[in-house]
């Protein structure tokens, strides 16, 4: 069965995808417009890493998107494992965290270019690939946090569970006699 968590995290980390896919093309057009493009190389490799990011998003998302539809359409949305969806989820954390580390790369390569701060400021691309670098990386840790949390406070809560159990059954396993009497 398919959680409603589930099914939500996946739609954030499609948006999160568009967001740097767009923000990343944006940043990458921008670039080639900068004076100094043509003699900087580090702007060239901002750029390539901005394009290379851009297109890792895209397909990516075209893809994630392409099954994920093909998959909830041949399945009842009740019937579905959530193992499918949780493996859609997988890959596409996976493909947050990769374009986003390309988008931190092209940052660094903004920052080492020696076209002045000013002209960067300008164009706008500097900015664009922060926000891509930074969404990219801590959405991809949130989420993670997120997914792995109920797992964690599920071992606890069964833990507490049979500790309790226990001092229940030994004062004589009246502890079990009155959850019997709840459930009626």
């Amino acid at each position: 069965m398919v959680s409603e968590i589930q099914l939500f995290l996946l739609f954030i980390v499609i948006i999160i995808i568009v967001i740097i896919a767009v923000l990343n093309s944006i940043a990458a057009f921008r670039i080639t417009k900068i004076s100094t493009y043509k003699t900087d190389n580090d702007l060239k490799k901002a750029h390539s890493y901005l394009t290379y990011s851009a297109i890792t998003g895209w397909i990516g998302l075209i893809i994630i998107v392409s099954i994920l539809t093909a998959y909830l359409s041949k399945s009842n949305l009740k019937e579905t494992h959530s193992t499918g969806v949780t493996a859609f989820l997988v890959i596409s954390i996976i493909l947050i965290i990769v374009t986003g580390i390309l988008s931190a790369i092209a940052a660094v390569s903004l920052d080492k270019s020696k076209t002045s701060k000013s002209e960067l400021k300008e164009s706008g691309a500097r900015s664009m690939t922060n926000i891509s670098s930074i969404l990219g990386i801590v959405g991809a840790v949130l989420i993670i946090a997120v997914l792995v949390v109920p797992y964690f406070s599920k071992g606890t809560k069964e833990t507490e569970k049979g500790e309790a159990g226990g001092e229940a059954e030994a004062e004589g396993g009246e502890g079990a006699e009155l959850e019997e009497l709840a459930l009626l």
